[in-house]
């Protein structure tokens, strides 16, 4: 069974979240550029979908989203500017699609508010402290 966007599973977060926020230094500026395109229309939730992330504007920039889930594990990682990550990841898979999606999005609007409440992003190397 291919393990798709679950990735949850098979890192520490912490180490996911090194992975995720490196991944850019690995990519050619062509690469992020087309990263950042949407390939298809927009969705209810504003969202659309491009080169394996789900896309949404925020203002000048594009944060980057994806979510998935396997049986016992799910996961969510946003990207909502460059340099700063959130994830969240569980050990439980709800059977019910629409309380997943539910879930998520619920999950990703907290995070979203918390970061626009928290006024300005810590400096700094912070993995040093894990």
């Amino acid at each position: 069974m291919p393990i798709a966007a679950a990735h949850g599973w098979i890192a520490a977060p912490v180490d996911y979240l090194r992975a995720i926020l490196a991944a850019p230094e690995l990519l050619s500026p062509a690469s992020r550029a087309a990263m950042a395109q949407p390939a298809g229309a927009v969705d209810d939730e504003g969202r659309s979908y491009g080169l394996g992330w789900f896309l949404r504007a925020t203002g000048d920039a594009v944060a980057f989203m994806h979510d998935g889930s396997l049986p016992g594990t799910s996961a969510l990682v946003v990207v909502p500017a460059p340099g700063t990550a959130w994830l969240a990841v569980f050990t439980a898979r709800m059977r019910d699609r629409s309380l997943r999606l539910r879930l998520r999005r619920e999950l990703e609007a907290g995070l979203r508010q918390g970061y626009r409440d928290m006024g300005r992003v810590p400096e700094g190397d912070l993995f040093r402290l894990y």
